[in-house]
């Protein structure tokens, strides 16, 4: 049934010129012609009030429209009166709209990584889904933010060996604001995907580092409790089967593991010593590999650039970073960290609209609703710094709601 709000003791119809003895006048002409529009404007509203037996409001002759009076609480019965005679092209509510606004959470303005990729906008098609989980391999979370309440569903620590993934480094929690923050809730910032809930699942020790046998394991869990998205900020530059079996675990399960490209480009101690070293699991077969870009849709110039970077996202840099939570407060970050969260959350509002989606349906449509921004070259579709472009989510959810 249709809830829309509409104003009351109203209604909207519009007629059809092959049946109808109302006239229609030529724009154009009319407008040239004052004397003219008003006579015709006069018939038309004297041919519309006998026609219909109702009181006219208002009535625009140029395009074959009609306001009119009915009795407050007769709105339907009138409208379903008026569509079975044979003049009327249609009759429906005078509905009502309201200004499309941003959230209340006082720090919004701070999230530009929001904007850059069309979230605004996007949260007028959907926020979504309380169905909707999304997993975070990552360092835990601060399950007591104000952000995430009552959205935060049992995890584990694989470090501590418990079901406390409390986050004692940070990283976790950053990226959980990033996908999941609520809004309008006039606290803090605005997430992605504010009505989904979280499972978040903890690798990596206080200084943020983690083994691959419980990054393979968590993914795993992740998928093995109907996550949909699972989100992998982190990674390491050594091939592990292990690692890419537990990938393709997870898409067999239906789930669509989100992983970072790595901040490796330039090289680093954490990065082998190599400059722009193979990441995983983002170059693994079946993950959804983030690079980074910048404020102004520039790459950013730490971000991995490799074949199987598929797609790219705000992730700031040095200078400009992200606006996210952090343990009981806020704070800013950068890297393809801050990148992935927002992929993820773009999948999962694709999932709250598209519930039947494959996790390669997914994928691609975020890929193929990306925008083709910065200086590199796309040759077919794609190129090593953006993949198939910078995300675009409103794009995207334009596409799946169709």
């Amino acid at each position: 049934a249709d809830t829309g709000e509409t104003v009351p003791g109203q209604i909207l119809v519009a007629w059809d010129p092959a049946w109808a003895t109302i006239p229609i006048s030529d724009l154009a002409e009319s407008g040239l012609d004052e004397d003219r529009a008003s006579q015709t404007w006069q018939d038309a509203h004297n041919e519309l009030s006998k026609l219909s037996g109702l009181e006219v409001l208002d009535i625009t002759p140029d395009y074959g429209i009609g306001l009119l009076a009915v009795a407050d609480g007769q709105e339907s019965a009138e409208i379903e009166r008026l569509s079975r005679l044979p003049w009327v092209r249609y009759a429906e509510p005078n509905y009502v709209a309201h200004a499309a606004g941003y959230p209340n959470d006082p720090f919004i303005g701070d999230q530009w990584n929001l904007r850059r990729v069309g979230a605004p906008a996007a949260w007028d098609i959907t926020k979504g889904s309380y169905s909707i989980v999304v997993s975070l391999i990552d360092s835990g979370i601060d399950s007591t933010h104000p952000e995430f309440s009552g959205r935060v569903q049992l995890g584990y620590d694989y470090v501590n060996l418990d079901y406390d993934p409390s986050d004692d480094y940070g990283h976790g929690t950053h990226v959980a604001g990033i996908v999941a923050a609520a809004t309008d809730n006039a606290t803090g910032i605005a997430g992605l995907a504010p009505n989904v809930r979280i499972l978040p699942l903890n690798v990596l020790i206080q200084v943020g580092s983690g083994s691959y046998a419980n990054i393979a394991t968590a993914i795993r869990r992740a998928a093995d409790s109907a996550a949909q998205v699972i989100n992998v900020s982190l990674g390491g530059t050594s091939y592990s089967q292990s690692l890419c079996d537990a990938v393709t675990y997870a898409e067999s399960k239906g789930a669509l593991v989100v992983a970072a490209a790595g901040n490796c480009a330039m090289g680093g101690s954490e990065c082998g010593g190599v400059a722009n070293p193979s990441f995983y699991p983002a170059a693994c077969n079946g993950a959804l590999a983030v690079g980074a870009t910048d404020h102004m849709d520039g790459w950013a110039g730490y971000s991995g650039y490799k074949s199987y970077v598929d797609i790219s996202a705000p992730g700031g840099t040095s200078s400009d970073q992200v606006w996210s939570t952090l343990p009981g407060s806020y704070g800013f970050r950068y890297g393809t960290s801050m990148a992935t969260p927002l992929v993820s959350g773009t999948a999962a509002l694709i999932w709250t609209l598209q519930p039947l989606y494959t996790p390669a349906q997914v994928a691609d449509l975020i890929q193929n609703t990306a925008d083709k921004v910065g200086a590199f070259t796309y040759t077919s579709g794609r190129n090593d710094y953006y993949g198939y472009g910078r995300l675009n989510v409103l794009r995207a959810l334009r596409w799946a709601s169709q």
